[in-house]
């Protein structure tokens, strides 16, 4: 972790006041990347930005509601005018917390309103993140675009109807969007990762539902 190949670079990382966003957050930041820790959850993401500073790297806390819009472009706008560029941009958020998965059951049970809310955070948040950061990701030159899917996303997994959906809706939008900027020659690139489950708290939560 001591090669800085990130300097100078500026990052949004969301979901990043815990766990695998966290995490990242703190990767990017070792590299040399100043760090947009975004979550919903301010505590969280100040505390993350603070133990980065610490180390002797560059934070910006921001809470943000993805399934706002309006709170989605206030908070781009806010990443680069503090740091004036952006460069990476990794949508990690995802609607995981006790209500969300007792919503999230099989598609005879499933709760709409757990439906609505994996797509709106999960898939639509991830699109309205990269909407806003691209046009600023140009002015830089270029940049990289890291979505996270899931294996749920490939596969599907049973009793989880909302996140599988939304999950593979990640997936393809991603490779939309990789095609078009290949296509319009940005210097743009656009992944998605597709783990399975992480030992982090949410994880074990997550697996604790199914045991």
């Amino acid at each position: 972790m001591s090669e800085r190949k990130l300097d100078g670079k500026v990052a949004i990382v969301t979901g990043a006041g815990a766990g695998l966003g966290a995490e990242c957050a703190r990767s990017l930041a070792q590299h040399g990347a100043c760090v947009a820790v975004v979550d919903i959850n301010l505590e969280g993401a100040q505390s993350v930005a603070a133990e980065i500073e610490a180390g002797g790297g560059k934070a910006l806390a921001i809470r943000t509601d993805l399934t706002s819009e309006e709170g989605v472009a206030a908070m781009v706008s806010a990443v680069f005018e503090h740091f004036g560029r952006i460069d990476v941009l990794h949508n990690n958020a995802a609607a995981l917390d006790p209500a969300q998965r007792a919503g999230d059951r099989d598609v005879c049970n499933v709760d709409l309103a757990a439906w609505d809310m994996a797509m709106n955070v999960n898939a639509r948040g991830a699109m309205l993140c990269c909407k806003h950061a691209i046009p600023h990701m140009l002015k830089a030159g270029g940049g990289s675009i890291i979505n996270l899917s899931s294996i749920a996303g490939l596969t599907g997994a049973p009793f989880a109807v909302p996140y599988n959906a939304s999950k593979g809706a990640v997936r393809l939008m991603t490779k939309g969007a990789a095609l078009e900027c290949a296509q319009l020659g940005l210097k743009i690139r656009v992944n998605s990762i597709h783990p399975g489950v992480i030992d982090t708290m949410m994880g074990q939560k997550v697996m604790d539902d199914f045991v």
